[in-house]
């Protein structure tokens, strides 16, 4: 084994033995200890004099150490007499508790541990048994692994005051809160506290991220989805891993090809803005307008606002001229339909970003605010079928503050909009969202069937009450960032691996369809919720069903005692619905989901 491989494993293996690597504090303690005397003294600031006067004398160093030697063996021998009462440990065992002999895989960990905490909490013992019973189960590696957490615990570091010996205790990890990630301006009390937590051991970490991806980088999609749904993604890589759950990347793809295409979408993303420049200059000036700039017919404004709004410092003067472009030509009546449509939604545009998540501290800065206009601005010339709707800041303003590269964060709301554009396709006579709206009526009608008759009873049996919670997926039923573990979950659930292949390549995928050759997918990697969807046969419209609407399913079902209660009008319909603004638990309303998913499967299979 050569010193790199050697290396590698090393920092491969001390993910599982934390305990046994020195942190910064203890090798800086080592590093001085071991320096030339004249080096330290020049790092420290001490004489030589001081340091004579405070070196110890060696028969009392001699004394101290045998004291700390003796006072350690006295501890560890504490701690081995602990041992877990003989009719505990052989009740606990007769119940099916397992050996543990340690493995390089945490699912499994895991699922041991929740096999002996299910037995743990059927026997009623004490927290404290719970440890020792747990530690009477290992063995070979594991049992090295405890006996070395012990010593570690237990043993005095050399030249400082021993701590007070310390013991592992059945203490649950509440998590470390992430609202500092996201930080609300000082002044905006009201807002709802994120409940969201970062866990170790559960949140997909910036360590199990990158261990996911190969050498060559191909990433474990299956673990990494598993990871998620326990206990998300760690707020600083968020960004990175949206890219492969909307479908950016393909997991199977290396680090060199994700790099190619990155790099050709940033140019196909500078390539747009210009398009929109040379249409409107202020689209990449740092600036937006809040005012309108044309008429329907094409005729331009030339509002004093919008004239302010583009020249700030030197107050309402004409719009800014590129190229030479005269002041004439540019007052010049629009003639295409697709410029004028465009133009039409700039100012709309810039009065949603300015409402956007104004509590936050990040868009206290202008930069921040612009650059969530032009990237609206650039999406609805891009998308001109759909252009913008209200709603799309809100689904946008996270990847502003994920994404730090402005044409990764478009790209990344462009592949959010493949999943939800059909929700904004607006005609004459329909809005896009009504599809999902039936379909929330269809499952109600089949989970609670009691409930909808009361909605419709009310006039409700429209549903046009949960339009907000489906077109912003809970943006505002939620805080900010629990909102973000709510979507995260949701797509790691409904994850599919082709998921790049239909954006890129839809046709290669229709052809895997129709039945040509090829290795079928694991089914894990997979989504749990597509998962669901393959095993117990969901077919035509019941596959193409999206988790938000048994989201907002399961909300109206915890609810269904209140509102076949209190609810005598939609008014009260709506107002019961709003009250659960920051009262909801990410988590729980995924899991909540999934069974009335699967419940409604098993139904519709009958029918």
């Amino acid at each position: 084994m050569s010193v790199t491989e050697y290396e590698a494993k090393f920092t491969e293996l001390s993910r599982y033995a934390t305990q046994l690597i020195p942190d910064e504090t203890t090798r800086c303690r080592r590093f001085q200890r071991g320096l030339n005397f004249k080096i330290r003294k020049e790092l420290t600031g001490q004489g030589e004099q001081q340091e004579q006067v405070n070196q110890p004398d060696p028969n009392a160093r001699m004394i101290e150490a045998v004291m700390r030697l003796a006072e350690q063996n006295a501890q560890l021998l504490e701690l081995q007499a602990r041992r877990p009462h003989t009719s505990l440990a052989k009740q606990f065992i007769d119940l099916g508790a397992k050996e543990f002999t340690g493995t390089i895989d945490p699912a499994e960990a895991e699922n041991w541990l929740k096999d002996a905490v299910r037995i743990l909490n059927r026997m009623g013992v004490a927290n404290d048994d719970k440890v020792d019973l747990v530690a009477f189960m290992f063995k070979g590696e594991a049992l090295h692994w405890w006996e070395a957490t012990e010593r570690l615990l237990t043993m005095p570091v050399p030249g400082v005051v021993p701590a007070v010996p310390q013991r592992i205790t059945w203490a649950r990890d509440h998590g470390i809160p992430a609202d500092s990630f996201y930080q609300v301006r000082p002044e905006c009390t009201d807002v709802p506290k994120t409940k969201f937590k970062i866990k170790a051991g559960k949140t997909l970490s910036v360590r199990k991220w990158q261990a996911a991806f190969s050498p060559e980088g191909y990433l474990d999609i299956g673990r990494t989805l598993s990871r998620i749904h326990r206990g998300g993604v760690h707020p600083s890589i968020r960004g990175e891993v949206w890219e492969f759950l909307l479908g950016c990347y393909d997991p199977k793809s290396t680090t060199a090809e994700r790099e190619e295409i990155r790099h050709s979408r940033r140019a196909q993303y500078a390539v747009l803005k210009e398009e929109c420049r040379q249409l409107f200059p202020i689209v990449g000036s740092g600036r937006f307008i809040t005012a309108p700039v044309i008429t329907d017919d094409g005729v331009p404004i030339q509002d004093p606002i919008v004239l302010l709004e583009a020249n700030p410092q030197k107050g309402p003067v004409s719009l800014p001229q590129e190229n030479g472009t005269s002041h004439s030509s540019a007052l010049a009546k629009e003639e295409d339909k697709k410029v004028i449509q465009w133009k039409l939604t700039l100012h709309q545009i810039g009065l949603d970003v300015v409402r956007t998540d104004r509590t936050l501290v990040f868009y206290e800065k202008q930069e921040n605010l612009s650059k969530l206009w032009d990237i609206l601005a650039v999406y609805a010339w891009f998308d001109s079928d759909v252009g913008y709707c209200q709603g799309m800041s809100d689904l946008c303003s996270p990847m502003i503050i994920l994404l730090e590269d402005e044409a990764d964060a478009f790209w990344c709301f462009e592949h959010l909009m493949r999943k939800l554009r059909g929700n904004f396709r607006c005609t004459e006579t329909s809005v896009g969202v009504e599809t999902q709206l039936c379909n929330l009526a269809s499952i109600t009608q089949v989970i609670d069937p009691k409930l909808h008759q009361h909605l419709e009873t009310l006039g409700g049996g429209d549903y046009l009450f949960a339009f907000r919670m489906l077109m912003v997926l809970f943006r505002r039923e939620f805080s900010f960032g629990d909102s973000l573990y709510l979507w995260e979950m949701m797509w790691a659930l409904e994850y599919d691996p082709d998921l790049f292949s239909l954006y890129e390549d839809p046709e290669s995928v229709n052809e895997k369809a129709e039945g040509s050759k090829g290795k079928p997918k694991s089914i894990r990697q997979y989504g749990k919720y597509e998962r669901e969807n393959k095993t117990l046969g969901a077919k035509g419209a019941e596959a193409q069903l999206p988790i938000s609407v048994f989201l907002v399913a399961s909300v109206l079902k915890d609810r269904s005692t209140k509102l076949l209660t209190e609810a005598r009008g939609l008014d009260d319909v709506v107002k019961i619905l709003n009250d659960i603004t920051g009262n909801l638990d990410a988590r729980k309303a995924c899991t909540g989901a999934m069974k009335l998913h699967k419940k409604y499967l098993k139904k519709a299979k009958k029918t």
